[in-house]
């Protein structure tokens, strides 16, 4: 329960605030982010089924890139799934940032296929310069957004618990 609020709590804040702020800080990928923390380092596999919900979420609301975002969210959990639980340690930084960096390589790549697929049927729809300037500013702010979360995350996680413990007495 605590989790499904917290994650559609954070969609609500990337879609709506996040969403507003000028370019560059609009690209902060909060949600996936999150989710990568949660599943790397507190190895909660919940996370895997948010991610895809928050892909689903931005193809229900036109919010995509590519247009399949369900699909992409989809191998990205995958790919996260089996570079956290093989490849990286979860009591680093650097796990959770490694373990981020390839599964948004793996949404990059996904989008570039169905952008490749567009293009092909219809070049003037895709807007190459656009789509990479987003990507490198997303990546930037996922960096940057981890430096914040990343040391504050015990904290924030324990607060969270304690004030859902306390709504139910």
């Amino acid at each position: 329960m605590m989790m499904t609020l917290f994650v559609l709590l954070l969609i609500l804040i990337e879609l709506s605030f996040v969403a507003a702020l000028p370019f560059g800080f609009s690209a902060a990928p909060l949600v996936f982010l999150v989710l990568i923390y949660v599943l790397q380092r507190h190895n909660n596999h919940s996370a895997l089924a948010w991610m895809v919900f928050y892909g689903f979420t931005l193809d229900y609301f036109h919010l995509s890139v590519a247009f399949p975002e369900t699909l992409n969210y989809l191998f990205a959990a995958i790919v996260a799934y089996f570079v956290a639980r093989h490849m990286f340690s979860q009591h680093s930084f650097y796990g959770v940032l490694a373990c981020a960096s390839v599964s948004y390589c793996t949404i990059i790549i996904a989008q570039l296929l169905g952008l490749t697929l567009q293009w092909v049927s219809n070049p003037i729809l895709v807007h190459w310069a656009d789509y990479f300037d987003f990507v490198f500013w997303r990546y930037v702010m996922m960096v940057v957004l981890l430096f914040f979360v990343y040391p504050f995350g015990k904290r924030i996680h324990l607060w969270l618990k304690h004030s859902f413990l306390q709504l139910r007495t």
